[in-house]
């Protein structure tokens, strides 16, 4: 799961960066965080292995989603927002950023694998474009039941149980498995 959709044009003013250049700044900071935290992971995939990287992302971000809500909750500003934005940039770095498309190539039997891959890159480019679409309706609806964003932040810790359910059942590790 992709953290932008988090960050929309008014994320960052209700965490106390009203500024629109601070705003700017502050993300341009995270995606630099999050590409060396990808970096970090593309180097350590093949000695720690893809399962236990999907496994640690997924739980840093349920983490860093409740944690997140709880800013929003109780309407932190200031650091609070750059240490949940810094830890989700961390959490997809490690896992949901780079891990599906690697897997992907490596889970399908070659019979397979080209149709297969196809097909999970379509959902994902779905999945990609329905979620920033989606938060803005999802912040709202928070709005209206719980008086904060909160809700909205917590909606996504769903997929992320689902994704620690997902690694725990079925996926497979793939290391050395070529």
């Amino acid at each position: 799961m992709d953290r932008c959709f988090l960050l929309s044009t008014d994320s960052l003013p209700k965490g106390g960066f009203p500024e629109t250049a601070d705003a700017i700044f502050q993300f341009l900071l995270v995606c630099i965080f999050e590409t060396a935290i990808t970096l970090i992971a593309i180097f350590v995939v093949d000695k720690i292995g893809r399962k236990i990287l999907w496994m640690i992302g997924s739980v840093l971000m349920i983490i860093a989603l409740t944690l997140g809500g709880l800013v929003f909750q109780y309407d932190l500003k200031g650091w609070y927002v750059l240490v949940i934005m810094f830890s989700m940039s961390a959490a997809h770095g490690i896992g949901m950023g780079p891990l599906p498309w690697l897997m992907m190539s490596e889970i399908y039997p070659n019979r397979i694998r080209a149709r297969a891959v196809a097909l999970t890159t379509t959902v994902i480019w779905i999945f990609g474009w329905f979620a920033p679409w989606i938060f803005p309706k999802l912040r709202e609806i928070s709005t209206n039941i719980m008086g904060t964003d909160a809700g909205a932040i917590w909606f996504w810790l769903i997929f992320c149980v689902l994704s620690v359910i997902f690694g725990l059942t079925i996926l497979p590790e793939t290391k050395g498995a070529r």
